[in-house]
């Protein structure tokens, strides 16, 4: 802001607040300090200096005297009330439209560090003690109530009252799992629970029910009645689980995100330990123990795979179950994080890993998968469906550039075959190099470029 926009805000704002506001208006005072510090972050040189360290003085003063705590970074559009005294907090990263109406103990902040900040549109009244959190967007003409908690973004002109339901747990979830479900209902009571026996006490599960014509969102609504960790979003429309994974993905905002199928049962030990896992990659997978209709278990072959050589492994077939991810939330590739199409899951892989992204596979199984005729691998045509992804199709050349430095559109099979195993020579891990000819050996092996299997095929099949 300008010296003359200051000079301007503060006229508009004198008047609002009426005669003699320095004697009768602590948030007057508050205001009229953050609008000099605003004008100060665009002086430079000694003179800058000298109103840079005046600035901060009279901020915490102000901040100590009123209760009112506006930094100078956040940015607030003009004609700013501020009724009442004390208890204002507002992010430095936060942002306010013009003509909007504060009272005391406001909060404008994050759910957690480095998790995003409100943004607020113009016209926007809120009641004493309203907390705002989040990365959202409130609405121009918005009103938001007395104690009101917000969380989700608020449409412009609503009024919003009271708190969202399961609000008041003792912190935040770190852990996010997400669960779409469609005509889950003879298989998701299992899968939440043995999700919910193993999750740490941190963790929330948002279960997005796609249109299903069952019982799904009764089963989830059951669970969601008795535990404040379980939500359900309801869909309208069928949309397919990329989708349905994504809209979850846009309604949590936790650390850390982690997978799972309405059909699949989670292993009490798939959540030990996950932080020292993620702490050496982004996205870390592991195997799946596989069952049917008669509960008899078959596990893996241990094949662990480190960051290095995933982007390899990737190129020979997928060998990650998505059901057992859990990634680190800012390692996600952001909005539409899965296209549309089939085997939408190893689309992300590779577009991930070809950006630089780690993930690591490691040897121990976390998720039972089962099998079962409904699934959309088990569906006549699978393969070809997945082999017509367009999507899928590019994001393997690119990896394949990123990795081999080769276009793989003139490039044969057994040419590509062969340049990735001169590749894998050069990998360090001796561990590595062994998964790594396991897979790209496998009869499994490069399903886009042949009319043999799905692109889905994890790695246990080897």
């Amino acid at each position: 802001m300008s010296f003359y926009d200051s000079v301007t805000a503060k006229q508009e704002e004198a008047a609002l607040f009426g005669g003699h506001p320095w004697l009768l208006q602590p948030g007057y005072w508050a205001l009229r300090v953050y609008r000099f510090g605003r004008y100060t972050l665009q002086v430079r040189g000694i003179r800058g200096k000298f109103l840079h360290a005046l600035s901060f003085v009279l901020y915490s003063v102000v901040r100590l005297v009123t209760g009112i705590d506006i930094p100078r970074t956040v940015e607030i559009g003009p004609r700013l009330m501020i009724h009442h005294f004390g208890g204002i907090i507002v992010h430095p990263q936060a942002r306010i439209g013009a003509d909007c109406v504060l009272r005391h103990g406001v909060t404008i902040g994050e759910r957690r560090e480095g998790g995003g900040v409100p943004v607020v549109g113009d016209s926007v009244t809120f009641g004493a003690y309203t907390q705002v959190f989040g990365p959202i967007r409130v609405g121009s003409g918005a009103t938001l109530a007395a104690m009101a908690v917000v969380v989700d973004d608020v449409e412009p002109g609503v009024t919003v009252i009271g708190a969202p339901r399961g609000l008041w747990a003792c912190e935040m979830p770190r852990v996010s799992v997400i669960m779409p479900a469609w005509n889950a209902e003879r298989t998701i009571t299992t899968a939440l629970r043995s999700t919910l026996s193993a999750m740490p006490s941190d963790a929330e599960v948002l279960v997005y029910d796609d249109a299903s014509t069952d019982g799904t969102r009764r089963v989830v609504e059951r669970f969601a009645e008795r535990s404040r960790r379980v939500s359900l979003i309801e869909g309208t429309t069928n949309v397919g689980a990329g989708e349905a994974r994504n809209r979850l993905l846009d309604r949590s905002d936790s650390e850390f995100v982690a997978a799972m199928d309405a059909d699949d049962v989670c292993l009490p030990n798939r959540f030990l330990g996950y932080r020292r896992q993620v702490s050496d990659a982004d996205i870390v997978f592991a195997p799946i123990a596989r069952f049917g209709q008669t509960w008899r278990v078959h596990f893996p072959r241990p094949a662990s795979l480190s960051p290095a050589a995933m982007p390899l492994a990737l190129l020979a077939l997928n060998p990650v179950p998505q059901s057992t991810m859990i990634a680190r939330r800012d390692s996600l590739d952001g909005a539409a994080t899965y296209r549309p199409g089939h085997a939408e899951d190893y689309e992300l892989w590779m577009r991930l890993a070809a950006s630089g992204v780690r993930i690591s596979f490691s040897s121990v199984p976390t998720v039972a998968y089962r099998h079962h005729p409904e699934q959309a691998t088990s569906q006549p045509g699978y393969g070809g469906q997945v082999r017509d992804n367009r999507d899928l199709a590019a994001s393997y050349v690119a990896l394949a550039e990123s990795v081999l430095g080769v276009d793989v559109s003139d490039t044969s099979t057994d040419q590509l075959r062969a340049r990735l195993e001169r590749r894998i020579d050069d990998v360090t891990s001796r561990r590595d190099r062994r998964h790594l000819r396991r897979l790209v050996r496998s009869p499994w092996s490069f399903p886009l470029r042949t009319t043999r299997g799905a692109s889905s095929q994890e790695s246990d099949r080897q």
